[in-house]
């Protein structure tokens, strides 16, 4: 009985180690906590408790739940791992609501996999065999009284710890706590949702002041008046590669060629997104809201009334219709469109699958049969396209490869992704030689955009790719930088606007140029025309309060000390005093608040609707079903 009480005593002390180990190997693939003394300590702590009290207390007559449990940290800590090296953060409870979508992103989840990732299981060469062989699933009596009372010691002083924790949350609990303290405060955070959300709030929930009451003289107002709108969000264009060339080749000549002409071109425009990633960059376009920051919009916002602009174009007589190549269910968009203001939603069962390209039909088969469809729509008509060919991780037929990449980005996925958006731009060409042909180019407005980024700036190889192409540091307001282009045929405009600006801003630059005074509902964007200094603030990537504006980025730390953020300037790359920085982190954080309490109390509404309009406080149980399987 004593060889298996030391035995079992032996193989918990292993396994404690063994996870520590893994939690330095997660660290070094990802981000070390900020404050990595006391995370270190704390998470030390926390596993010989848990391991501890499972082994004893729980399962006292077998080694193989602890083994299962022990297994469980090294899933999450890969899961982790993956989810980081392509969203640049961490799993949160809620992302458990888009587990429907695994299976159409494995092909991405595999091109993230690395062989050392095994060194996560390597342990289970040991494990197994010492259980088995020291027989530690036989019964065996509990600690002695001694060792009972130095665990409950460690119990108590965990359970201090865990309280002070409280005061932080998300990343704050991360970098002051680390990985496993993060996730178990989940559950904890998500259960005070109910009173973060229905607590009254003193928003002026009047609709914006007109922005040519702001600034007299209305530039470029009515230039789009009556025309055909269509608006086209492509996956993963990023804004290094307008104008760029790679190895002596152009890597989007045809969106070279449309900037050139009768088109206003935003080089400071960025993405704005929450966590429904491709979604959110929809959501936050079309409604001129930012996007929840604790789940995705679309899901967890479909029955929601908007008022955006396929509503308000569907007001004034326009056909609103979308097309998108995929799954009518996916990211929830078969049921939220209508909410949106769309009439009619073209998904992968309206298309021929006459040429596939990773997850549908490629992007000139999809712009063709687009092009047919918008043929017999009613004008002017709203049409919204969302492509996919350029989609992580950027494989395309070898026909399509038609860059010729330095011998280094070979088999890359930094030379895919060159290779998938040159085919990219490649499409968006023959889109326009269709809608030519078709009788439809000259009375349209043409608005492209890049949903998000492709390279994010904490992987290494990106970063050294990126900085090399750039010439430059690759940070956060390079990364988040996607093209916006409006091109107006017959306008003779062709302006590049340096104005900074973001996904939120496109809607009131958009309805300028239609002119339409939009005087319904409340937006947070501006028409990126009309105003003198620009701002984007970030939701996700960076931690809230950060923001990019006409001369300087500012990352707030993730502690949440605003005195341990940094902030650099765009021109000089240098560092700039953080009080320059604190109007507008102040800014950044109301304006997130106010619209995610717009969003969860259902405020978005066209203003003769408000009268009507009964806000319900959603319960607890409403709130905790709406973050766990977003309905």
């Amino acid at each position: 009985m004593n060889y298996i009480k030391k035995s079992r005593l032996s193989l918990t002390m292993f396994m404690i180690l063994c996870t520590g180990l893994k939690l330095y190997f997660f660290y070094c693939n990802t981000l070390f906590p900020e404050n990595k003394v006391h995370a270190f300590i704390s998470t030390s702590l926390l596993l010989i408790v848990i391991y501890f009290l499972i082994n004893q207390i729980i399962f006292v007559k077998s080694s193989f739940p602890i083994l299962i449990v022990h297994m469980i940290f090294s899933f999450i800590f890969l899961s982790d791992i993956l989810y980081f090296k392509h969203f640049q953060t961490f799993l949160t409870l809620n992302d458990l609501g888009a587990l429907d979508m695994l299976p159409s992103i494995i092909s991405s989840i595999i091109s993230l996999l690395d062989i050392k990732y095994l060194l996560l299981f390597a342990d289970l060469l040991f494990l197994i065999p010492w259980i088995y062989i020291s027989k530690c699933n036989q019964n065996t009596t509990r600690y002695t009284h001694a060792s009972t009372f130095a665990i409950l010691i460690l119990c108590f002083i965990t359970f201090l710890d865990l309280f002070t924790m409280k005061s932080n949350k998300g990343i704050q609990i991360y970098d002051n706590y680390g990985l496993i303290h993060y996730h178990l405060s989940q559950p904890f955070w998500y259960l005070g949702i109910e009173n973060r959300s229905t607590k009254e709030r003193n928003i002026d929930l009047n609709p914006p002041v007109d922005n040519w009451k702001q600034v007299g003289n209305i530039k470029y107002f009515g230039t789009a008046k009556g025309k055909n709108v269509i608006v086209i969000q492509v996956e993963a264009l990023q804004g290094f590669v307008i104008h760029r060339k790679y190895n002596g080749q152009e890597l989007t000549p045809n969106l070279n060629r449309l900037i050139s002409e009768d088109s206003i071109y935003f080089n400071r425009y960025y993405q704005q997104l929450g966590k429904g990633n491709t979604s959110d960059a929809e959501f936050v376009t079309q409604n001129s809201v930012y996007p929840s920051t604790e789940g995705s919009a679309y899901k967890m916002y479909s029955n929601n009334s908007f008022y955006g602009l396929p509503a308000i174009l569907k007001d004034k007589g326009y056909e609103t219709k979308a097309f998108h190549a995929y799954k009518a269910e996916y990211w929830n968009r078969d049921a939220i469109y209508p909410s949106l203001g769309f009439e009619e939603f073209y998904s992968m069962k309206d298309f021929i699958k006459d040429e596939v390209i990773g997850w549908g039909v490629s992007d000139e088969s999809f712009f063709r049969q687009s092009v047919k469809y918008l043929n017999k729509t009613k004008k002017p008509f709203y049409a919204f396209l969302v492509t996919l060919s350029s989609h992580h991780p950027y494989e395309l037929p070898d026909k399509y490869k038609h860059i010729n990449l330095l011998k280094e980005h070979e088999g890359t996925l930094q030379g895919g992704y060159l290779q998938a958006i040159h085919y990219a731009d490649l499409a968006l060409g023959s889109l326009i030689d269709q809608l030519k042909e078709n009788n439809l180019y000259d009375n349209s407005v043409i608005a492209i955009y890049g949903d998000h980024y492709s390279m994010g700036c904490l992987d290494p190889e990106n970063k050294a790719f990126m900085e090399k192409i750039l010439g430059y540091e690759y940070d956060y307001d390079e990364m988040l930088k996607v093209p916006l282009i409006i091109h107006i045929p017959g306008s003779g405009i062709k302006e590049t606007n340096s104005v900074t600006g973001g996904q939120v801003d496109f809607l009131p630059t958009m309805l300028n140029l239609l002119g339409i005074k939009q005087n319904q509902t409340k937006y947070f964007g501006r028409d990126l025309n009309n105003i003198k200094k620009g701002f984007a603030l970030s939701l996700t990537y960076m931690t809230q309060g950060s923001f990019v504006d006409d001369e300087k980025a500012f990352e707030m730390s993730k502690d949440g000390i605003f005195e341990n953020g940094r902030a650099w300037s765009l021109s000089s790359r240098s560092p700039v005093t953080l009080e320059e920085c604190r109007t507008q982190y102040e800014k950044a954080l109301i304006d997130i608040e106010e619209s995610e309490y717009l969003l969860k109390n259902n405020l978005l509404l066209k203003q003769e609707l408000k009268a009507n309009n009964n806000i319900k406080k959603p319960g607890f149980i409403a709130y905790l079903k709406q973050i766990l399987i977003y309905k």
